[in-house]
């Protein structure tokens, strides 16, 4: 502010509140978000303003306000489609997909996560293609299509043995258990869930570990 520098200042906003996303205060991050959204728009920064909207969206995402997030997210990916960002694109495709996902709607979840899938291949993005499939995958086990959602990580599988990526994979195990559990395969279950386990803890990856735990307590709780 002192050189009178509003983009530069809108910058500097956007990286305090990834700051404080990432220490999970959500209620500094959304504001700070807004802040930069605002800069952004008043200065006709059409980059800074799509990344501002995109990391709102996630923020209601994570909150439950799915249709501030609809918002949020749409509003995202028309200032980059403005901007033909490809690699931000289909980050917000897939983010979108994950949302109508959640909505139950199936069709337009459908279409985000191709679309998303689509442009990540052609953009040579191995890994982030993998968890877009395996993000499909997901969508067809809530819909309780268990051949495509199986076909898709396996897919998956294939993908991520040629990239090494074991993140992915920890992921695909974790949708295979889940998928040998609701049809009552729960010797397969427990192996594929344990091997997802073994794979988050070799990479210290929590998140996926917490996943794999719920999934185990269910089919502990199937089993009785």
């Amino acid at each position: 502010l002192a050189n009178e520098d509003a983009l530069a200042y809108g910058h500097a906003v956007n990286v305090r509140a990834i700051v404080n996303w990432q220490r999970g205060d959500l209620s500094e991050a959304q504001r700070l978000y807004s802040q930069c959204l605002d800069i952004a728009l008043r200065e006709s920064d059409t980059l800074l303003a799509a990344m501002a909207a995109q990391n709102l969206g996630i923020v209601a995402t994570v909150r439950g306000d799915h249709d501030q997030a609809l918002h949020h997210f749409k509003a995202s990916l028309q200032g980059y489609r403005s901007l033909g960002a490809d690699r931000e694109i289909y980050v917000v495709q897939n983010n979108l997909g994950r949302l109508y996902c959640d909505r139950g709607r199936w069709d337009e979840a459908e279409s985000a996560f191709d679309s998303a899938l689509t442009i990540a291949i052609t953009l040579g993005e191995t890994s982030r293609a993998t968890m877009i499939e395996v993000n499909i995958a997901e969508m067809w086990v809530a819909r309780r299509e268990f051949d495509k959602a199986e076909a898709c990580c396996a897919q998956a599988l294939e993908r991520a043995r040629l990239a090494g990526d074991s993140h992915a994979d920890g992921e695909a195990q974790r949708i295979l258990g889940i998928i040998a559990r609701e049809r009552r395969d729960f010797e397969r279950a427990e192996r594929a869930l344990a091997l997802a386990d073994e794979i988050a803890r070799a990479r210290e990856d929590v998140l996926l570990q917490a996943h794999v735990s719920r999934e185990r307590a269910e089919l502990s709780r199937q089993q009785g």
